[in-house]
């Protein structure tokens, strides 16, 4: 497979899939133009007529991708409307919760409780830009930390 048709994006939905191919997330994004569209889509809010040029001819519409939660409109742009996490992000993540996993250990001898600091870090990841850009692939969550 040439390397402009790998697919970007690992792709992962938590519960039940329609089987209205229109109303499922994982078709919708089963093609590497599409999924390239969306990472696109996340580096600068589309406008309706640019998201409908790039999909045309496809099974699907802008409405579609808004019903099913990977678009939203605001104020005539449209943005990508889930959680996008590059191999950067990943890579903070697990050096933050390294380091939240030897203080929630060390909380109790503090006597402070560890579910608040586990919260007050997440709080902190959650605030961080994730808009950084990676030469490898890039993952898509449906986990929201917020």
């Amino acid at each position: 497979m040439a390397a402009q048709d790998e697919m970007p994006l690992d792709t992962g939905i938590t519960g039940s899939t329609p089987s209205n191919p229109r109303r499922n997330p994982t078709e919708i994004l089963s093609s590497p133009e599409v999924q390239r569209l969306m990472l696109a889509i996340a580096e600068r809010p589309h406008t309706r007529a640019e998201v409908e040029a790039a999909i045309a001819g496809r099974f699907f519409d802008v409405d579609d991708m808004v019903a099913v939660g990977l678009l939203r409109e605001e104020k005539g742009r449209l943005w990508i409307d889930f959680n996008l996490l590059r191999v950067d992000d990943q890579k903070r993540i697990l050096a933050a919760t390294e380091s939240i996993g030897s203080k929630a250990v060390e909380a109790p001898q503090r006597r402070r409780h560890p579910d608040k600091l586990f919260i007050a870090i997440l709080w902190r990841l959650s605030h961080r830009s994730v808009a950084h850009r990676s030469d490898r692939r890039t993952t898509r969550t449906e986990t929201f930390v917020s």
